[in-house]
């Protein structure tokens, strides 16, 4: 993260977003089993401080989650009565995940 957020105004956000990307699955999700995390969270709610159209690890998580287990993440906002209602994640979390996935594999 450190590198990632040093880098910023420095290299294009893309190039940033998926050095990011990149070491995120190379150092944390490579290490984890996604089934396991799964059943850890329990219908818990992956939550962060960053709006839900920013580029987020809870976009990546979820990313990885839905594709090690074919399941839908989905992204919710949850307004002040409780009420909800679902928000498209930011396309380029996706494509950044699997591009970078499949350069990891070569």
């Amino acid at each position: 993260w450190k590198k990632w957020n040093d880098n910023k105004g420095k290299i294009s956000e893309e190039e940033n977003n998926s050095f990011y990307v990149r070491e995120y699955i190379k150092n944390v999700l490579i290490n984890i089993e996604p089934l396991e995390i799964l059943f850890k969270l329990n219908n818990r709610i992956l939550l962060c401080y960053e709006e839900s159209n920013e580029f987020c690890h809870r976009h990546i998580v979820a990313c990885w989650l839905e594709d090690k287990l074919g399941i839908m993440i989905p992204e919710i906002e949850v307004k002040q009565d409780g009420d909800y209602r679902y928000l498209n994640r930011p396309e380029e979390i996706d494509e950044l995940y699997f591009k970078e996935k499949c350069l990891l594999k070569r």
